[in-house]
């Protein structure tokens, strides 16, 4: 998070960086199955006074950063990173309804309008 942080910092000066959930052994969290806070490799986290999809795109500067989950619905809207050992890279968000949807054009249209 040292990179995302700085970065944030840079251009948001009063950026408050929060971190929700991050490793989770015991699976108190309600992550899915696969999910890499089992393995320490994730956390969720949202980023105040900084709109949410310039947060997004901040994380997606980060080459390391393997897996981002984008959740618009949350009480305070916020990301997941995790930094999974897969070469392929996963991008998701969650939708009101509580759906897990791809992020794709359509996404990307309906997070910048």
């Amino acid at each position: 998070m040292g990179h995302y942080e700085r970065y944030i910092h840079t251009r948001w000066p009063s950026a408050v960086i929060t971190i929700h959930s991050d490793w989770d052994a015991q699976n108190t969290g309600g992550h899915v199955n696969e999910s890499q806070h089992y393995t320490g490799l994730a956390c969720d986290f949202d980023v105040s006074n900084v709109p949410l999809v310039e947060a997004w795109l901040a994380l997606e500067r980060i080459p390391e950063v393997r897996g981002i989950g984008i959740y618009p619905s949350w009480r305070t809207p916020g990301l997941h990173a995790d930094v999974r050992t897969d070469l392929e890279r996963a991008r998701w968000f969650r939708d009101s309804n509580s759906q897990y949807q791809n992020v794709d054009a359509s996404f990307v249209k309906l997070a910048t309008r």
